[in-house]
């Protein structure tokens, strides 16, 4: 089954389309970083949230401002995931990175090795 992307998921793709040229850019530096994540949870306070939650369908009668909220929305958070350190990128962003989870162990080899054709309940002959 087809599902529709949405409101979010056209806009996603088209700020997507549009910012192509910068994925090449240079990263930004801490202040700009830190203007970006602050006008992101200005936004996010503001409800662009609920709107993103909407389907095409709903969003239509959304508001002209409503919308370019949203646009700005998707435009900062490209902004701040490619273009900032993950330094500058907001706290929660950072700790949701598996690469900065250093609480996480490794998951010990079975015994026998991953060679070994023993099955449950079975015993490996020597």
């Amino acid at each position: 089954m087809r599902k529709a992307l949405g409101l979010a998921g056209t806009i996603a793709v088209v700020a997507t389309l549009g910012a192509l040229d910068a994925a090449e850019a240079m990263p930004l530096d801490l202040a700009a970083c830190s203007n970006l994540n602050q006008e992101r949870s200005t936004l996010e306070t503001s409800g662009v949230l609920n709107d993103l939650q909407m389907t095409s369908a709903d969003a239509k009668a959304l508001a002209k401002d409503r919308l370019l909220r949203i646009q700005r929305y998707v435009e900062i958070s490209g902004q701040i995931l490619f273009r900032c350190t993950v330094a500058a990128k907001t706290d929660d962003a950072a700790d949701n990175s598996p690469a900065q989870d250093t609480t996480r162990k490794p998951i010990p080899p079975e015994p026998g090795g991953a060679t070994s054709k023993k099955g449950p309940g079975k015993k490996q002959r020597p």
